[in-house]
């Protein structure tokens, strides 16, 4: 046997005992106390860091690497193009066909967790909304503007201080009653008392999972491992009529190269082990507008803007553009308010105490 083909298979023996060493939670758990003693663990990586991560990076792809170039080995003095065809056809194999794979599992997994939508035929029909909120927010006084739904009832406040109310588009001269300033011709939005009635159209809001991954959900195949779902639904016929989904989930970007892993990489305490690089994703954000927009409601602009972010660390803050209804609101819900001077939540920025 040739030197070169002794060098070879003296590194797979050894690399294989390695690989599997190094897939130990308990060692890998070792090698994460050394990875905090370089220094990591304050931010400052050390010597003693960075032997870990690149002993672990080397070890755990060495054996696999090397099962590869077997061909080229084996068919060295026969036929070595066969043997390097071979090699190339087996690392082709492994990271080229995975993210292929990974991509239909994955488009599979989001048609799964789609909500079916039923068509309607005639959106004006609906003239209230309940909305799970403590007042009226940014979505509640839109569709108020629109001239679309009159009524919107909110029906969070079982478990809260404010007061539950409804909020119509009022008379003009109910806004002149209250405000003797109110110069608005077109617009009028007040509350009134509850008055249990249920409106032509629900919004569901509902969350699966908590949005933290488990041990089980890191692997080989997409999971997820939180859906937030919202639906319209019609209360008379009890069909849904428009619905959006924001999914989050884990997929592995392929199935090698195979890391050890402490367990301790921000996917959830998976034991360690032998894993393939994992990256997690999420679907845009739900807009429940563009929910009703699709029904054929109108709605108006929101008078709600966000500054922009200027650190990552702060949240831009949240500016509403003044109304000409806001001081006639405000009075009507006030007029409500019970007597040991419970919050009662308005547009969800402000409270009136």
């Amino acid at each position: 046997m040739k030197k070169l083909d002794k060098i070879f298979w003296i590194l797979l023996i050894i690399s294989i005992p390695l690989a599997i060493a190094m897939s130990i939670p308990t060692i890998a758990f070792f090698l994460r106390i050394m990875y905090l003693s370089g220094g990591a663990y304050l931010g400052f990586p050390g010597p003693m860091s960075y032997f870990a991560s690149y002993s672990m990076l080397i070890f755990s792809n060495l054996w696999w690497v090397l099962l590869l170039l077997i061909p080229i080995v084996w068919f060295r003095h026969t036929n070595p193009r066969k043997g390097f065809a071979l090699s190339l056809i087996a690392f082709s194999a492994l990271f080229f066909i995975p993210p292929v794979l990974i991509k239909a599992q994955t488009k599979a997994l989001l048609a799964e967790a789609k909500t079916e939508t039923y068509p309607i035929q005639d959106a004006t029909k609906f003239q209230s909304v309940t909305i799970a909120r403590e007042g009226c927010d940014d979505l509640c006084e839109r569709l108020l503007a629109g001239n679309s739904i009159k009524i919107v009832r909110t029906s969070k406040t079982v478990k809260t201080s404010g007061r539950k109310l409804i909020y119509k588009r009022a008379p003009i001269q109910e806004c002149h009653d209250l405000d003797k300033n109110f110069d608005d011709p077109t617009l009028c939005i007040l509350a009134y008392p509850n008055d249990d009635k249920i409106s032509d159209i629900i919004i569901e809001d509902s969350v699966e999972g908590t949005g933290y991954l488990k041990r089980e959900m890191v692997g080989f195949s997409p999971k997820i491992y939180m859906k937030r779902t919202v639906i319209l639904r019609d209360n008379k016929s009890k069909n849904i009529l428009a619905s959006d989904e924001q999914i989050r989930w884990v997929q592995p970007i392929g199935y090698v190269p195979l890391q050890s892993n402490t367990g301790f990489d921000g996917n959830g305490i998976h034991g360690g082990g032998l894993i393939p690089p994992q990256a997690k994703h999420i679907t845009s954000a739900i807009d429940a507008s563009v929910l009703f927009e699709k029904l054929g409601l109108n709605l108006a602009s929101s008078l709600i803007r966000q500054e922009e972010n200027k650190s990552k660390y702060r949240r831009g803050k949240i500016y509403r553009t003044p109304a000409p209804y806001d001081e006639a609101l405000e009075k009507s819900i006030f007029k409500f308010n019970d007597s040991n001077k419970k919050r009662v939540y308005w547009h969800g920025y402000w409270k009136i105490d």
